[in-house]
């Protein structure tokens, strides 16, 4: 999938007050999937990150432009509307609890334009 048409709009960084309650909220969202929820989001993310390899992205932080070509070309495969919303960015924010990541590295920071 070529991104290549889009355009990185770059936003400031999040106040350093914000990141200990974001960590705060995704305990609480952690804590409210069930375990068979939180092995699918598992499974997700090792999908998106065996999809980045090859491409030479990393998956985590995941930037807005490999998130959108990751899912177009999951929607090319025939994955169902459901599917790709579970699939991220839930599985994207659940990698991010495993690896020790913060909450708010894991989010794309720049919004896409299209151009």
């Amino acid at each position: 999938m070529d991104c290549t048409a889009l355009t990185v709009v770059a936003q400031p960084a999040l106040p350093a007050e914000l990141t200990a309650a974001l960590e705060v909220a995704a305990d609480f969202a952690r804590a409210s999937k069930a375990r068979a929820t939180q092995d699918a989001y598992e499974s997700d993310f090792r999908i998106f990150e065996s999809w980045c390899r090859p491409c030479g992205l990393s998956a985590l932080p995941a930037t807005a432009e490999s998130l959108c070509a990751f899912l177009a070309d999951q929607a090319s495969l025939g994955k169902r509307a459901s599917t790709l919303g579970r699939r991220l960015p839930a599985a994207i924010l659940c990698a991010s609890f495993a690896t020790g990541q913060s909450f708010s590295s894991a989010l794309p920071a720049p919004s896409v334009v299209a151009s």
